[in-house]
């Protein structure tokens, strides 16, 4: 609400809104809209997220521009409305900038010294957490599996799988940027199992800090990761275990992926989006 004040009392030329929303207290004056994705016409985040629904296709009809972080989550924008021909792709950065100087932290985790498979992002259902449980129990390796996020939706069915698993998972729920930085560099490997992104920043994170990437292959973690990543089929228990078990065994395998991601990511720099959003600006004001 904060947010729509500032846009109504404020001066400004053009507002840029950072999601699918808009000055709705002021809908005469310019603005460009971001689509992220479209994730609650999927199911996911709908009581969190119910206002998107009204929200984002009024948005889109009124934007003078828009933005989709990703060629996904342009597509996805037809759930909302049917104005998407005039949508500009601009990829985000990648993610939360690399430290410097940060020290190791794993002892601090109570990690032991096996090692840790990684995982971070909100705990919540679109995530496919208790498939990701199942697949690191079948893999029976010496890591532990560390998951690093908030709670969200069906947290629950997450923690059931836990229990059954019963062993080497863990959950922190309140890493900090610093504590994060430090984890992406001491894992094994980032495991990302999610059903649904539209875009992914933990796998360029990961990949930045020469940590090797496991994901699920779907379209937006095809399209900003897949060269740089692991793509593993989604829901595919026996795949994905085997994956971390050959990751967990083989110091050349991680070291394969080490160099894939570093490649990769290497494309990706917040000063190129903020270039591009700038172009777009003034494109939009002139």
């Amino acid at each position: 609400m904060l947010e729509q004040v500032r846009a109504a009392l404020g001066n400004a030329d053009l507002l840029h809104f950072f999601d699918l929303s808009g000055p709705v207290l002021a809908p005469t004056k310019p603005f460009v809209a971001t689509i992220h994705d479209a994730s609650v016409m999927h199911g996911y985040s709908v009581l969190r997220q119910a206002y998107k629904r009204r929200l984002g296709p009024w948005a889109l009809r009124h934007a003078s521009a828009l933005v989709a972080i990703s060629e996904y989550a342009k597509n996805e924008a037809r759930f909302f409305a049917t104005r998407t021909n005039d949508i500009s792709v601009i990829h985000s950065g990648p993610g939360f900038m690399a430290m410097s100087g940060a020290k190791p932290i794993i002892r601090d985790f109570e990690l032991g010294d096996a090692g840790y498979f990684l995982f971070v992002g909100n705990l919540t259902a679109s995530k496919n957490l208790p498939f990701l449980v199942r697949a690191f129990a079948k893999a029976a390796v010496g890591p532990r599996l560390l998951l690093v996020g908030r709670p969200g939706e069906h947290f629950a069915e997450l923690e059931s799988a836990i229990r059954v698993a019963n062993g080497s998972i863990r959950m922190v729920h309140d890493a900090t940027d610093f504590e994060l930085d430090s984890l992406y560099r001491g894992a094994t490997a980032l495991v990302l199992p999610s059903r649904y992104e539209g875009f992914a920043f933990t796998p360029l994170e990961a990949m930045s800090r020469g940590c090797p990437v496991l994901a699920s292959d779907i379209p937006a973690v095809r399209e900003v990761s897949g060269p740089g990543a692991m793509l593993l089929p989604l829901d595919d228990e026996a795949a994905w275990a085997e994956a971390m078990r050959d990751v967990a065994r083989d110091p050349a395998a991680r070291e394969r992926l080490r160099a894939r991601g570093r490649a990769h990511v290497a494309g990706y720099s917040w000063q190129t989006t903020a270039r591009k959003l700038c172009d777009l600006f003034l494109a939009v004001s002139t």
